[in-house]
C-alpha cells in the first residue's frame, strides 16, 4: 500500500503542475529507462496478436497496411511491424519523440523475435541482421523499414487517410481517453480502416497504481465516486476513464464496427480467456461488490477482469 500511495504523491505532483506530466514521462523514459521493460513486453505479446488475428479474426496479416496507435517511443514498433507484414506501419503518437538510446535494445528483441514457420518473416529478419551492421539512428530505421512517424498526434484529428489502413492497433493507451474523446478518436479510426479491416485495442482495466504496488487491488479506483476520482486522479498521469466491458463494446458498435470477440485477461494466472463464465470461475476478483461505487454497474465478469482485448471489424 506505501509504494501505492508514494507513486500517487509523486503523480499528483507532478501531473498537477504545468508541463508537469511531460517533465514526468520525459525523466521515466530518458532517465529511468522504462522503455526498456515496454520492448520486453512487445517483444512478449506480439507473437500471440498475430495468433489471435490469425485465428479468431480470420485475418492473414501479410502485405497488410498496419497501424499502431501510441507504439511508444522506440523503433521496436516499425521493426515488428515489418516483420509480421513486410510493409513499414505507421505509428501515431501523442507526445514526445523516438529515443536513440533504445535503438539498440529495439533491434535485439526484433532479431529475437519468433518467427515460427514463417519463410517471408525469416528473411525479413535476416534483412534486419543486416541493416543493423550499419549504425543507424532512430529515424532512419523508420526509413529503412518504409515507416511512417506522426508525432505530438491530437486524438481528435488524426493524420490518417480515410480507408487507408488495414488494421488497427493500440495496447493500454484508450483507457486514458476520457468518454468523449474515446468517441471521437473511434469515429475517425472506423473511417481511416478499409472495408473488411479489424479494429485491435486492449484496454487495462486495472487502476493504475496497482502495478507499482500489487498489494491494493487492481480494480480500486472503482470505489471513488466520480468528485474524488477526479481530484485525486483527474490529471494526465493518473487518469482512467473507468469503463466496463459494456460501455466500451457499445461505443465501438455505435460507430459501425462489428463485435469479433472481447479477450478477457484474467489474475493471477495473467492469461487471457474468451469466455465471460472462465473469468468468473478461474479469474480473482479486482474488487469486492460491497466497496464497488454505486455509480458502477460492472458485471461480475468486469469484476474479474484485468484488462480486455478488444476485437472488431470494418464489414465490407
Amino acid at each position: 500500500m506505501k509504494r501505492a500511495l508514494a507513486k500517487g504523491v509523486i503523480q499528483f505532483g507532478f501531473g498537477r503542475l504545468p508541463g508537469g506530466s511531460r517533465l514526468y514521462r520525459s525523466l521515466t523514459r530518458k532517465v529511468m529507462g522504462t522503455q526498456s521493460t515496454h520492448i520486453d513486453k512487445l517483444a512478449r505479446v506480439w507473437p500471440g496478436y498475430l495468433r489471435v488475428w490469425r485465428e479468431q479474426c480470420g485475418f492473414e496479416i501479410e502485405g497488410k497496411r498496419l497501424w499502431i496507435h501510441e507504439g511508444g517511443y522506440t523503433v521496436f514498433p516499425f521493426l515488428v511491424g515489418f516483420l509480421v507484414t513486410g510493409r513499414g506501419p505507421v505509428v501515431t503518437n501523442g507526445e514526445g519523440e523516438l529515443l536513440e538510446q533504445y535503438v539498440d535494445k529495439s533491434i535485439e528483441a526484433a532479431l529475437a523475435f519468433d518467427v515460427g514457420e514463417s519463410e517471408p518473416m525469416r528473411k525479413r529478419q535476416a534483412q534486419l541482421r543486416e541493416l543493423s551492421l550499419s549504425p543507424r539512428k532512430a529515424l532512419e530505421w523508420v526509413e529503412a523499414v518504409g515507416g511512417t512517424y506522426h508525432a505530438n498526434v491530437s486524438s481528435d484529428s488524426l493524420p490518417l487517410e480515410l480507408g487507408s489502413m488495414d488494421l488497427a492497433h493500440s495496447g493500454g493507451v484508450l483507457e486514458h481517453y476520457p468518454p468523449a474523446v474515446l468517441e471521437t478518436f473511434l469515429s475517425q479510426l472506423v473511417g481511416i480502416l478499409r472495408d473488411g479491416g479489424i479494429s485491435s485495442h486492449i484496454f487495462d482495466h486495472r487502476d493504475h497504481l496497482y502495478h507499482a504496488d500489487k498489494q491494493i487491488p487492481f480494480l480500486n479506483h472503482l470505489r471513488f465516486s466520480e468528485a474524488t476520482y477526479r481530484f485525486l486522479f483527474g490529471h494526465p498521469l493518473c487518469y482512467h476513464n473507468r469503463l466496463d466491458s459494456a460501455e466500451i463494446r457499445s461505443r465501438m458498435a455505435q460507430v459501425g464496427l462489428t463485435e469479433i470477440g472481447v479477450r478477457r485477461l484474467i489474475l493471477p494466472d495473467s492469461r487471457y480467456v474468451d469466455r465471460e463464465k472462465e473469468a468468473i470461475e478461474e479469474g480473482v476478483s479486482g474488487l469486492s461488490p460491497k466497496i464497488l461505487h454505486p455509480r458502477f454497474h460492472h458485471s461480475e465478469a468486469d469484476l474479474h477482469t484485468a484488462a480486455a482485448h478488444y476485437l472488431f471489424r470494418k464489414e465490407e
